[in-house]
């Protein structure tokens, strides 16, 4: 039997003061309130309201919000094989390391960018000098 996962608590100004959202067989509940879906969750946190037990795991609930992630939570539960619909939560930050790697990607990307655009600035320039130093034009070319 699989263990029920802590996933976050509400505050004190929520709706749901200190309860605890937890996850199991596939679905998100309220401790003493019922199921709930990632979508309300994640509303809650971005609201305030809910505080993830980690960043991490704020981030694969998240995940849990695009379409054909999970099912809806009348309709969530075990595969016909017993294993659980979903992928289990976070156990120690592995499900941000793509963000992570994706981060770095794109910060390698735009620093190589403003490198060749720099780059190219100043050969711009330095070639702008030495034609600017070249000899003065024969006025005969202008048939004076």
């Amino acid at each position: 039997m699989a263990a029920q996962t802590l996933i976050g608590t509400f505050g004190p100004t929520s709706r749901y003061p200190g309860q605890r959202v937890t996850y199991l067989d596939g679905q998100f509940t309220i401790e003493g309130s019922g199921p709930v879906s990632p979508v309300a969750l994640e509303a809650g946190a971005t609201a305030g309201q809910l505080e993830w037990v980690s960043p991490e795991m704020g981030a694969w609930v998240h995940d849990r919000t695009r379409p054909g992630a999970i099912p809806p939570v009348a309709d969530a539960g075990v595969e016909s094989g017993g294993a659980p619909a979903v992928p289990p939560p976070p156990a120690g930050g592995k499900a941000t390391e793509p963000r992570k790697h994706r981060a770095l990607t794109i910060a390698g990307l735009a620093l190589l960018f403003l490198v060749v655009i720099g780059g190219a600035f100043v050969l711009g320039q330095r070639n702008h000098h030495q034609s600017s130093a070249a000899k003065p034009i024969d006025p005969r070319c202008f048939g004076v």
